[in-house]
């Protein structure tokens, strides 16, 4: 797969971009712009600059856009946009203008903010992630109104999904199912067809049980793996095939241990990305039932450098086939999505590859990159090389070397587009 680099813009520094991703019809690139808590709308061709800039008053936690987006209907040209303190924003792409505000209130009557945001695939309805609860609002219907799916009863409560709702996505192939993801490590299932339909949202909130339909916690707890093998930690006798299974089953334990940032619906898996881990986990979605024995359960892994707070974005091309994972290392890694196969390492980029977005449509790849830098206390020029018994040729790589952390420090991001077919 041949790749080539169409355009590139770099953002002020220290500020660099967060994420990125394209518009349903490819023509428009969004993202975000950490330094001045704006949204930038790019036409990604040269001369590469933006169209669009839509500012928030705080830092920007998510941003999405409308899944019917047609750029010749002007109505349907909008997206989304969570900061904190903040109502979520529905932004004109024509004109940057604000079109609407769904406001979410917690028990202090408070406005809060969105942790996470995703329409529905048919566009009527905007699902919105808190700490445990799921807000609902109708796109046509901008205000307070909405629907508070709790995910858990109670605080203290042990049942359900708890933590922060972090990633949210719809399902392509099953009506109504979309999964959540928590900062707690979990990642739950849900049907909206067992709940009040969407006319009925500012009615009553249904009990979130009734919309459960499966959960699968990521991050196992200590002794599983020895459960799994035997009742009373007894010694089972093991063939290749098994003993390969539970290998992988205590590496997803291992490497897949925090909280969920990222989510993406393939054909018949769900891809998930989670803080500080060192890959991509594809769950097999084809057996939804409850018993223990049919769970979801993980059925490859990617790899990635992932030892960051910072969220790294992957994403799926080539109808499905390829999966594009963003990595700490300065690269892009392109992996066959049936066989888990990496098949091309992307590179040219001088910092963390944190926001990847692919067209299909047109062919390209968008990565956004950066990451805040701190420099450590005493590092700076005449740090080091204080020794006289080391040799000249010792202290001037010492000084190359404190001369290359201090541009790191000031070096911003970069955005950029790449025509991979």
């Amino acid at each position: 797969m041949e790749t080539s680099f169409l355009c590139t813009t770099e953002s002020t520094s220290p500020a660099y971009f967060q994420g990125a991703e394209f518009s349903p019809d490819g023509l428009c690139l969004l993202t975000s712009d950490t330094g001045s808590n704006t949204l930038l709308c790019y036409e990604p061709k040269p001369p590469f600059k933006p169209l669009l800039r839509s500012p928030e008053p705080s830092p920007i936690y998510s941003y999405c856009w409308y899944p019917n987006m047609d750029s010749s209907n002007p109505a349907s040209c909008i997206y989304l946009s969570s900061a904190r303190d903040q109502p979520l924003h529905l932004w004109d792409a024509y004109t940057g203008k604000l079109r609407a505000s769904y406001r979410a209130y917690d028990s202090a009557d408070e406005i809060t903010s969105a942790l996470s945001t995703q329409f529905s695939l048919d566009g009527s309805l905007i699902y919105a992630g808190f700490t445990n609860c799921v807000k609902v609002f109708r796109t046509d219907l901008p205000g307070r109104a909405c629907v508070t799916l709790k995910t858990t009863p109670t605080k203290k409560s042990r049942e359900g999904q708890k933590g922060i709702i972090g990633a949210l996505a719809c399902s392509p192939v099953y009506d109504n199912v979309w999964a959540a993801g928590s900062y707690a490590g979990s990642i739950y299932l849900y049907d909206d067809r067992t709940s009040a339909p969407a006319a009925e949202l500012a009615g009553e909130e249904p009990a979130s049980s009734e919309r459960c339909l499966s959960g699968l916690k990521v991050n196992a707890s200590k002794g599983a793996g020895k459960r799994a093998l035997g009742e009373g930690g007894e010694q089972q006798e093991e063939d290749v095939m098994a003993k390969l299974a539970r290998v992988k089953s205590e590496w997803y334990a291992k490497n897949v241990n925090s909280g969920i940032t990222g989510l993406k619906w393939g054909d018949n898996c769900l891809y998930s990305s989670s803080r500080r881990g060192d890959g991509v986990v594809a769950w097999d979605m084809r057996m939804l039932a409850d018993e223990s024995s049919r769970r979801p359960h993980p059925v490859r892994a990617y790899a990635r450098s992932g030892d960051t707070n910072q969220r790294l974005e992957f994403d799926l091309g080539d109808g499905g086939n390829k999966l594009f994972v963003g990595s700490k290392d300065s690269c892009v890694r392109v992996y066959q999505a049936a066989t888990g196969e990496e098949i091309q390492t992307i590179t040219g980029f001088d910092d963390c590859c944190n926001g990847i977005s692919v067209s299909d449509r047109w062919g390209m790849l968008a990565v956004a990159t950066g990451q805040r830098h701190y420099p450590l206390a005493g590092e700076g020029k005449g740090a080091g090389g204080s020794s006289g018994e080391e040799s000249e040729g010792e202290s001037e790589g010492e000084e190359g070397e404190e001369g290359e952390e201090e541009g790191d420090a000031e070096r911003g991001g970069t955005l950029s587009v790449l025509k991979w077919k």
